[in-house]
């Protein structure tokens, strides 16, 4: 139905201004609906699109009943006749295409959540929690607990490698958590609780193995959370114990190093980016523990970062050194 409205609004658009404005707002918003598509984002990104065609819908409506109805013959009942075949073919519509597209899943995960937090928190406690289900969540709890989202955002080139805890990569760009931020958002007196979703490429994994060691004070685990292929990690947070985890050094995937790496071209800037990484003494998290770059064979070496088995800290090889993550590093 979508389809043939668009054809007649362009249709129309050979004669109608205001057709031409629906129809150039409809090609702006089709780009980032492909894009959202194709990278699987969220659904909100065709929201303006959904908008637009049922405008349309509209339109092309009223245009075939006029239409029908002039054919129709100047009497009332004949106007009257046409218009009530065009509501009821409206309303199959409507409800043919609610069956094909079911009953809305129930969201159990952010439901699971919320069911555990409710009678932990106390009202005005505030729940930091990462991108996934964080709306969800803190609807569920709006009488409860506050759920600001986990400060994550785009990677600023111009900041200090120092100056984050973590890097993750969505959609090839870089988005970090800055540990002034980490510190500013945890150590609120009225934080209660962290939660961290997935899965999901805003959410920090590569930071879980710190976390369930104990390394970022102030945060301990109380609890896992998984719904078939989704889970939730739960931490206990002490505000007064948070600081900025300035001991901890940068968590991130090979695959986010690789991406940091190649953010500036030219192999003189690349080695600069490669010493640093080094000298960092970064860790690498994977699932099976992450094998060291390519272009870094020869300089440094993974050993483990005590955090776990998938975590491995990346430091400086010794002069006989040349080989992986099972090296004996000097």
């Amino acid at each position: 139905m979508s389809v043939a409205s668009w054809v007649l609004i362009a249709w129309r658009a050979r004669r109608e201004l205001t057709a031409r404005f629906l129809l150039v707002a409809a090609a702006c918003l089709v780009v980032p609906a492909i894009y959202a598509t194709l990278n699987g984002l969220s659904t909100r990104n065709y929201v303006g699109l959904a908008v637009l065609s049922a405008i349309a819908i509209g339109v092309a409506v009223g245009t075939v009943g006029q239409a029908l109805a002039t054919r129709a013959g100047p009497t009332g009942r004949g106007r009257a006749s046409t218009w009530a075949v065009i509501g009821v073919l409206l309303v199959s519509a409507a409800v043919a295409g609610q069956r094909s597209a079911g009953r809305p899943t129930d969201l159990q995960l952010p439901r699971q959540i919320a069911d555990w937090l409710a009678p932990r928190v106390t009202a005005g406690s505030s729940v930091p929690m990462t991108f996934l289900y964080s709306e969800v969540t803190a609807v569920a709890l709006f009488d409860l607990a506050s759920v600001p989202k986990l400060p994550v955002y785009r990677y600023q080139a111009d900041r200090r490698l120092s100056a984050y805890l973590w890097l993750g990569l969505r959609d090839q760009q870089l988005f970090g958590i800055r540990r002034t931020l980490w510190a500013e958002t945890l150590s609120d007196p009225r934080t209660s609780h962290l939660v961290l979703a997935g899965p999901h490429a805003l959410t920090p994994i590569e930071l879980l193995p710190a976390l369930d060691d104990g390394r970022l004070g102030g945060i301990a685990n109380e609890t896992r959370i998984e719904v078939e292929r989704e889970w939730a990690e739960i931490y206990v947070v002490d505000p007064a114990a948070v600081a900025a985890a300035t001991d901890v050094p940068l968590h991130l995937s090979r695959e986010a190093a690789e991406a940091w790496l190649d953010l500036k071209p030219g192999r003189a800037e690349r080695r600069e980016r490669e010493r640093l990484l080094i000298q960092a003494r970064t860790v690498l998290v994977g699932e099976d523990g992450p094998d060291i770059l390519d272009s870094l064979v020869s300089e440094a070496c993974l050993v483990p970062a005590g955090e776990g088995p998938r975590a491995f800290s990346l430091v400086p090889a010794s002069p006989s050194n040349v080989s992986r993550r099972d090296a004996v590093c000097g």
